[in-house]
């Protein structure tokens, strides 16, 4: 079973009983799918004590607006065209980076915003929510991925997309500690890992490597460094995904840079 088979079945999966044996048997090996399972847990649960206040339809609106521009920037025109076959590489890509995962997170974020009323529950101040352009940043970054036509322009739409997660990260370590920042963790993992920004960088050739990895090598460093000194000042439960990306940027710069020396990783 692959990952998005398992995840239309979690998805479908109401029932709080055990899983079937192929999904619980995916779930068991795929940390993805564990954090995908998390955040349907944390969507259920904010859906279920959500309030239904009054409202003038302003929240709504805004909402299925959000919706409707995430879709109209994913979705083919509807003009018949004769396209190339898909290759395992994209395959692997579009499996790799679900936008639902992406937009059940804002969802999460935006329920406990409104059980909240837009304001905090005693007088301290807090930080606010993730605003909305994250989402729309995300799905921007991955039509780029989609798009691109060469190792380097796909190489370069990773490292923007994982620059947009890192950013993401230090704010949402403020606010949502647990399986949230979990869930960022490990898609900022795959975003610099080797089946998306590594895998773009092995395709170059040495002399490609040579002239365009220096940039990605010190990208990575910074990020690095960033993630472990938020870590080091962050609450309590925010502090391991941070390091889990501090390590993810390390690791893949050092990758880059033994790419860069002409060996292989």
């Amino acid at each position: 079973m692959n990952c998005t088979s398992a995840r239309n079945r979690l998805l479908h999966h109401a029932e709080p009983g055990p899983l079937p044996a192929n999904v619980a048997g995916h779930l068991a090996e795929c940390a993805g799918c564990q954090a995908w399972q998390r955040l349907l847990g944390q969507v259920d649960q904010a859906v279920a004590t959500a309030p239904v206040p009054a409202s003038n339809g302003r929240v709504k609106r805004r909402l299925i607006e959000l919706f409707r521009n995430e879709r109209s920037a994913v979705t083919p025109a509807t003009t018949s065209v004769v396209v190339p076959a898909r290759s395992r590489m994209r395959q692997r890509l579009d499996q790799l980076w679900p936008i639902g995962l992406v937009a059940a997170a804002l969802l999460v974020g935006m329920i406990a915003w409104i059980n909240l009323g837009g304001k905090p529950q005693d007088n301290t101040t807090v930080a606010q929510l993730p605003p909305d352009p994250f989402l729309k940043d995300v799905v921007a970054a991955k039509v780029k991925i989609d798009a691109a036509e060469t190792a380097e322009q796909r190489l370069r739409a990773w490292s923007h997309l994982a620059e947009i997660l890192h950013g993401e990260a230090k704010d949402l370590s403020q606010l949502a500690p647990g399986p949230e920042m979990d869930s960022l963790a490990g898609l900022y993992e795959q975003a610099v890992g080797d089946d998306a920004l590594i895998a773009q960088a092995r395709l170059l050739s040495d002399v490609e490597r040579k002239a365009k990895l220096d940039q990605f090598v010190n990208q990575l460093r910074d990020a690095a460094d960033m993630a472990n000194d938020w870590a080091a000042k962050a609450p309590t439960g925010s502090d391991r995904p941070l390091k889990r990306i501090a390590n993810a940027a390390a690791e893949s710069k050092a990758k880059l840079a033994k790419l860069q020396q002409g060996r292989d990783v």
